[in-house]
This record gives C-alpha cells, sequence and structure tokens, in this order.
C-alpha cells in the first residue's frame, strides 16, 4: 500500500543519504556533502515509531560506513585475488555492524523526545554517545568518525585540541542537521550552525598564530 512505499522509499532515501554524506570525509573532504544527513534527521524525528526511526538511523549508518570503509574489503582482494567475492560481505558486514550504534541512536533519540524538533535535538545527543561508544565497544573502531569532516581546514581542526574528536562529532551533527532545522522553522538556530565552521577556522587560525 501507499503507507509501505513510502517506509520503504525514506529507508532507501536514507541510505543514498548516508552514502552521499561520507563524501565529506578525508581525502574528498566535500563538507556541505554532509548536510544530507538532514534526511534521515527529518524522516527519524517524524517516523511513527521508535523502530522505524532506528531502522532509518541503520540505513543511513550503512550508507555512510559502506562507502567511507570499503577499503577494509578491498584488502582481502589485495591478498588473493580468488577472495574477491568475499568483497561485499566484508563491506556490508562490517558496515552493519557499525551503522547499529547509529541505529540505536535513532531509537533512542525518538523514545526521549516528544516533538520533531525535541527528537532531533536528542539525535544530536544519542549519536553524540554512540560515536563515542563506537570508540570503546569491543576494543573500538572509531574511524571515519563525522567529526574528521572539520580536517578540511588545519584552523577548524584545532577545536579538536579544545573538545576533542568525540566533541567534534557532536558539533559536526550539529551542522549536518542545518537543513533539517530550517525545514522545522528553527532557522536562526541553522544559520548560526551554518556558520559553525568558519567561527572554528578563524579561531584555528588566531591559535596556531599564537603558537609560533
Amino acid at each position: 500500500n501507499k503507507a509501505t512505499a513510502m517506509i520503504r522509499n525514506a529507508y532507501v532515501s536514507s541510505f543514498l543519504a548516508g552514502c552521499f554524506a561520507s563524501l565529506c570525509l578525508p581525502p574528498l573532504g566535500f563538507i556541505f556533502c554532509i548536510f544530507a544527513l538532514s534526511f534521515p534527521a527529518l524522516k527519524a524525528a517524524q517516523a511513527k515509531t521508535a523502530l522505524q526511526a532506528g531502522a532509518v538511523w541503520m540505513l543511513a549508518g550503512l550508507g555512510w560506513f559502506v562507502f567511507s570503509t570499503y577499503w577494509v574489503a578491498h584488502s582481502l582482494y589485495v591478498a588473493d585475488q580468488g577472495l574477491w567475492w568475499l568483497m561485499p560481505f566484508a563491506a556490508f558486514g562490517l558496515a552493519a555492524i557499525l551503522a547499529t550504534f547509529w541505529a540505536v541512536a535513532g531509537w533512542a533519540a525518538w523514545r526521549c523526545g516528544q516533538t520533531a524538533e525535541g527528537r532531533l535535538i536528542w539525535l544530536v545527543v544519542m549519536l553524540g554517545a554512540a560515536e563515542f561508544a563506537r570508540g570503546f565497544v569491543a576494543s573500538g573502531f572509531p574511524w571515519n568518525a563525522p567529526g574528521y569532516l572539520f580536517s578540511f581546514n588545519l584552523g577548524a581542526l584545532q577545536a579538536a585540541s579544545w573538545v576533542g574528536i568525540y566533541g567534534l562529532n557532536i558539533i559536526a551533527f550539529l551542522f549536518a542537521f542545518v537543513l533539517a532545522l530550517w525545514w522545522l522553522g528553527a532557522r536562526q538556530i541553522a544559520v548560526g550552525l551554518l556558520v559553525m565552521p568558519l567561527l572554528l577556522s578563524v579561531l584555528g587560525i588566531v591559535r596556531i598564530d599564537h603558537l609560533q
């Protein structure tokens, strides 16, 4: 039926949004691609159930990690070209494990928030916590965290000396949800978050000059 088709389209679009958003990471550094995460953020915030919200972020995380950790699977081919058929399983298997953290964050944010705006704020908190957990659970796999998008500029990256990579993850998610906040009507907040990377760059450049 129509409702089922809409949910299915939301899941597929969330996966594609995650893929596209990962282009913000080094070595490409197309930082504005992270705005694509606003799509699953809105879909999760407006979901009918917590399970739907978790599924949206499972798919978004799957797209993010498949595109940004594909090189792990490539090592199989380098070691033995006869293992090429295992590459999709390795790529999607690892990505699925990592995306589980985002899925739990999406589920928890929906449960904590009562409105779309509230769930969006909770989503930033829960995704930040999920990224922190991902860096420690089972010895940790903190690679390709959203905070690495600030690698586009040495000045912006200096913020890591103040808040660390996990603090940068929070800032990155706030930046990523600018379009979602704009859509929900919080436009002054959206504009403020839009200039955040520029402000971080300026402060970082000043810090670098001060240290020299």
